[in-house]
């Protein structure tokens, strides 16, 4: 994956429709649809829990396995675009309750 390809997945992954797009592409790139995909499109369905969709997001990173997926390359080039970006929503998300955990707020 190059670095356009990588920050335009990150720019498209910002937003939950462009989320959801991107999932869509990645279904029709599989043979057979991991129980992975479908929590991530409901981790994506509750937009609020960027640590859930990175989970669900790694989730299905490792339930692709590019040998068996006749796509199975690209999905995963796409899926670690999408890792790249719900990461860093997942990061920040888990340093603001850590912030508010220690300042005494729920």
């Amino acid at each position: 994956m190059n670095r356009q390809e990588l920050a335009a997945i990150m720019v498209q992954c910002g937003t939950q429709q462009g989320a959801l797009a991107l999932v869509a592409e990645i279904e029709r790139g599989l043979e057979r649809a991991p129980a992975a995909l479908t929590r991530l499109v409901a981790a994506l369905g509750q937009w609020e829990d960027p640590v859930a969709i990175d989970d669900c997001v790694r989730d299905l990173l490792a339930a692709v396995d590019p040998v068996v997926e006749l796509r199975g390359s690209r999905v995963r080039t796409m899926l670690e675009g999408m890792a790249a970006a719900t990461g860093k929503r997942a990061r920040a998300a888990r340093r603001a309750r850590s912030t508010a955990r220690r300042k005494g707020t729920p």
